[in-house]
């Protein structure tokens, strides 16, 4: 689980593992089920998210936010409980 306090570094590495995750589970389910989107600026990471089109729900978060980290977690969350 995330510390209340990640450096941008560390939310950034987590959000690149996240994203091989979420191509894994689509490879595991046979379907393009989770969509990792990023935007950057000047070459980096400034918003991350990921959406899931079964359930049509996303997760979107600025790295600025003080509420980051709890974003990574309910990703996390949102992959680990795909069937």
């Amino acid at each position: 689980m995330a510390k209340s306090k990640m450096s941008k570094a560390d939310m950034s590495g987590r959000f690149a593992e996240l994203s091989t995750l979420a191509y894994k589970a689509n490879q595991r389910l046979k379907d393009r089920r989770f969509y990792p989107m990023s935007h950057d600026r000047n070459g980096r990471l400034y918003e991350f998210g990921v959406y899931d089109y079964k359930t049509k729900r996303y997760v979107l978060e600025c790295i600025h936010s003080p509420d980051a980290y709890k974003a990574l977690d309910e990703m996390e969350a949102m992959l680990n409980n795909a069937s």
